[in-house]
This record gives structure tokens, sequence and C-alpha cells, in this order.
């Protein structure tokens, strides 16, 4: 999955597209709660996939879209829409990372190492790619204190508002590094295919703004190759 620096860089990106700043704090705060579920105890991979609005089966992005709907319609006028705002679009940003990458890299490598050696290079060089991302990316501080700034709230029936404070707070402790100190460079998740993949993650999320998230699928069917809208999770 996306690392929580790629979600703060779609924060920011949807704060430039929207520009509504009494939505920031909130928002950045949204973008890493999903996976706040970190902080239960007992949590399983299966509660995961439901936090991010995914089932045991696979499904399309079609499936998937019209439960981003459901909850966007559920919780906008709840407090106020910046946090779930965010939360779906980690959520829709997790769903992608493998109809856009995940699909190009098992079906080029599959057969070439292990499937366990692959997927340990899958995450090693995810996080390489992370630490690029926090070179490059504009407003990195910005983002880091708006989520600082936010207060801490739950998402009912997914986490609570404790599982998000202490959620945001590792965050922000796990982001304290220097990122000019990184000096390898990513192999797979480069800094092109990181560009195109958080483009089109914000294209889809502004489509959704003006024509719902259910008809935003349709337009993320129309310009990727079928395989990849069949891959899921």
């Amino acid at each position: 999955m996306p690392g929580q620096t790629v979600h703060l860089e779609i924060g920011l990106r949807l704060l430039a597209e929207f520009g509504d700043e009494t939505q920031a704090d909130e928002m950045f705060l949204g973008c890493i709660s999903p996976d706040a579920i970190h902080m239960r105890d007992g949590w399983t991979s299966r509660l995961k996939r439901f936090v991010h609005l995914a089932k045991e089966r696979p499904e399309g992005i079609g499936v998937r879209m019209a439960r981003l709907d459901d909850l966007w319609k559920r919780e906008r006028d709840a407090g106020g829409y910046g946090f779930v705002w965010g939360w779906i679009s980690h959520a829709l940003a997790d769903h992608l990372w493998w109809h856009l990458i995940g699909a190009w890299y098992w079906r080029t490598l599959r057969g070439t190492e292990s499937d366990e050696e692959l997927r340990r290079r899958w995450y090693d060089d995810a996080l390489v790619a992370e630490r690029e991302l926090a070179r490059y990316m504009q407003g990195r501080d910005q983002a880091l204190a708006q989520l600082a700034a936010a207060s801490p709230r739950g998402m009912r029936d997914y986490v609570t508002t404790d599982e998000v404070s202490r959620w945001r707070d590792a965050v922000l402790e796990r982001q304290q590094f220097d990122p000019r100190s990184g000096t390898r460079t990513p192999r797979y998740f480069t800094k092109p295919r990181m560009d195109e993949f958080l483009r089109i993650v914000v294209a889809t999320m502004k489509e959704a703004s003006m024509n719902g998230f259910r008809n935003a699928a349709q337009s993320v069917e129309a310009h990727y190759p079928e395989d990849f809208v069949a891959l899921t999770f």
C-alpha cells in the first residue's frame, strides 16, 4: 500500500485543487486515518480491508467506488467534509495503487524470482520511493503542521477517536527525518510512475466531486486497460 508520505502528498494536491483551507487540518487527518486500525489490539488483515472499504472477494473498481459514494453521502455533513474527503482519498489511492502499479509489477516480474522475494523487493522499493517523494514534495512541512493541528476524530463503524489520535502521533514521529538523507533511487516505484499515480488519484477525486464516485468509476474504466481494472487487493 502507499505509505503515509504518499497520502499526505495526495492531501496537498487535493488542497491545491479545491483550495478550501478551512478543511485542511481535517483533510490531512482523514488522509492517514484508515490506517489507524493498526492501533487496535488484535487487528487483522480482514478488519483492515473492511476499514479500507474492501471485501474479501475480487471486485471491479465500480463496486469499490459505489462504496466510497455511500460513505461520502453518509458522513459529509457530520462535522465537516474534510475528514471524510481525506479518508476516501486514502481508500481510493490504496485501490488504484494495485490497478496502476501492482498490476504492472506482478505481470512483469512474476516468475523471475520467488513470490516471497518479489514481495520483499516490492515493500523495500516502496519505502525507498517514500523517501524520494519526501525529498521533492512541495509543502511537506505544511502538511505535517496541519496534521498536528487537527483535532482527532473517529469514523463511525471503522476506527475510534483514540485510535486516530495515537496513529496521528505515530505518523508524526515517523516523519521526523531529513528527507535529504536518502541516497537510494527506487527501481520500480520511479518518480515518473509515482507522479502519474498521484495525478490519476487526484483527477479521479476531482471527477467524483463533480459527478459522484459511481460515475467517476466509469471514467477510470474508460482510461485504463481492462486487466488493470480487474485487479484488486
